[in-house]
């Protein structure tokens, strides 16, 4: 049981609940309580949004109160040949997902597994997140998901078209948004935009959210990330080389890990303008999120 802030409240607490055990790792769930009621916690996905999904955490978690991250090491099996680590940051009220990475326990042992290359149904490509494509109506959409998948309206931003968070298999997989004169959406209102913000997706190169942005520079070469304050000082990152270079049909926009360990992942000299760039980072920058947008 972690208290919420020792120095300001002894009533409210995040605890750590064991679901079940196996032979080499638990099963765990985190609930927030307080003195009135306990309420079971969800685990942010997609930070600076609206959404929030159900998650358990496979592995042995570990909180660390001075920086308020949960830490995370899943192994894909027994041997712990291959290794997931996570950190979720938890504000209080929610845990956002700061980084996923993905290590060998033995040189090679991921790639061995198969799963530093995403299968077909978890790419990002230029024109898609796994099963929904750019272009695509939302009843082509609805015909390739699963039995399970449940469709939600959503909000990206304030300034952001009409959406719809995608889930099955128990997770928000992705958003997917439409014009901004197409409302109400219909079965024939195509597709323009896809966010993707769960960590199961990567680009052919193994880069997707939670990826530390000091791992997807081996990728796209440096990094620069930047701010403006009239954008709702939303920070992007943007490498030197592009995710998809040779695609003229769209583009990608890079959301970052902003307001989690710190209100910035870039490192910005003080300064008053309204706009900021840098190439200095925090370790635990990370891409929070990939858009991709069909070009107008």
């Amino acid at each position: 049981m972690y208290a919420r802030d020792t120095q300001h409240s002894t009533t409210e607490y995040l605890v750590k609940v064991l679901c079940f055990n196996a032979a080499y790792q638990g099963n765990y769930e985190f609930v927030y309580a307080n003195t009135v009621e306990v309420v079971f916690y969800t685990i942010e996905e997609r930070p600076l949004s609206f959404r929030r999904a159900n998650m358990y955490l496979a592995g042995y978690p570990t909180f660390d109160p001075v920086t308020s991250t949960i830490s995370n090491s899943y192994k894909f099996i027994g041997a712990g040949t291959c290794f997931e680590s996570t950190q979720h940051y938890w504000d209080g009220y929610f845990l956002q997902l700061v980084s996923s990475s993905l290590e060998d326990g033995i040189e090679g042992g991921c790639a061995e597994l198969g799963v530093r290359s995403p299968a077909e149904d978890q790419l990002i490509t230029a024109t898609g997140v796994g099963m929904a494509k750019l272009g695509m109506t939302l009843g082509e959409l609805k015909q390739l998901l699963p039995e399970d998948s449940s469709l939600s309206p959503t909000e990206l931003g304030v300034d952001m078209p009409a959406a719809i968070e995608v889930s099955f298999y128990g997770a928000a997989q992705f958003d997917v948004a439409f014009s901004y004169e197409d409302e109400p959406i219909t079965d024939q209102s195509k597709i323009e935009m896809i966010v993707v913000s769960n960590p199961m997706y990567r680009t052919a190169e193994g880069v997707g959210p939670g990826t530390l942005v000091k791992e997807a520079i081996a990728q796209y070469g440096a990094a620069t990330l930047s701010y403006n304050m009239e954008n709702e000082s939303r920070e992007s990152i943007t490498f030197a080389k592009s995710l998809f270079p040779e695609t003229t049909g769209s583009s990608v926009w890079l959301r970052s890990n902003q307001w989690t360990v710190t209100d910035f992942a870039g490192i910005y000299p003080n300064s008053i303008d309204s706009y900021q760039e840098t190439q200095k980072y925090h370790d635990h920058a990370a891409i929070a999120s990939i858009w991709i947008m069909g070009n107008p």
